[in-house]
């Protein structure tokens, strides 16, 4: 089983072994004192629990640190206030078609059938109908990556879905998220937007606090 599936099952036997529904009660004795030692059992393992949380928010504060000099570049280029370099580009360009042709492979793998080619020709065709609607929105002379953000997180399947045509209007001026994490075990997280109808302020900031027990789904 999962990890995820085996912290649940802890955490629902820990809840039903301290419940007083008159079932361990009416227990034998010998069978009231195995529960206890599970009770301790869980105990224990709720300590491990705890300590490997902590270590886990430690890795995360140590690689945002390694992370950030990548994310000020990306919200740089962003905005338009510089250019990648041209091997910066080229690697990035390499990595682009092989993973365009990873997807290729994938999708014939799905339609079994290795030598389908019909689709080839489309997926790289700057006059199909997606690319005529995005090369409408984004001029050849832009500055930055417009709406890179709200592209960002529609791909992502997580969120994709609770974004609303309402959201994404107030989306295409985000200019970048940022995470900082607090003193107390938990983070913020920085929406900076461009200066625009729906908002006031430009800088909309949200604070998440950690529970101090892992929960059922070993989330904290």
């Amino acid at each position: 089983p999962s990890p995820q599936l085996v912290s649940l099952l802890h955490g629902k036997l820990n809840t039903l072994i301290g419940k007083s529904s008159g079932y361990i009660e009416n227990l034998p004795e010998d069978v009231k004192r195995r529960i206890h030692g599970l009770n301790y059992y869980q105990s224990e393992h709720a300590k491990l629990e705890a300590k490997f949380q902590e270590e886990i928010l430690a890795l995360e504060k140590k690689y945002l640190k390694l992370y950030q000099p990548y994310y000020e570049k990306r919200s740089k280029v962003v905005r338009g206030e510089c250019e990648p370099t041209e091997e910066e580009i080229a690697t990035g360009a390499s990595l682009y078609e092989l993973e365009k042709s990873e997807r290729e492979k994938e999708k014939q793998a799905q339609e079994g059938d290795p030598t389908i080619e019909k689709n080839k020709d489309v997926q790289g065709d700057p006059t199909t109908d997606e690319s005529k609607e995005v090369k409408g929105i984004i001029e050849d002379s832009c500055k930055g990556i417009p709406e890179f953000w709200l592209t960002a997180m529609k791909n992502l399947v997580t969120i994709s879905d609770n974004i609303t045509e309402r959201d994404e209007e107030a989306l295409k001026h985000l200019n970048d998220i940022r995470i900082s994490y607090l003193e107390n075990p938990g983070f913020q997280l920085e929406f900076e937007f461009e200066e625009n109808k729906f908002f006031s302020n430009t800088l909309l900031v949200k604070t998440y606090y950690y529970q101090e027990e892992p929960g059922y789904g070993g989330d904290y």
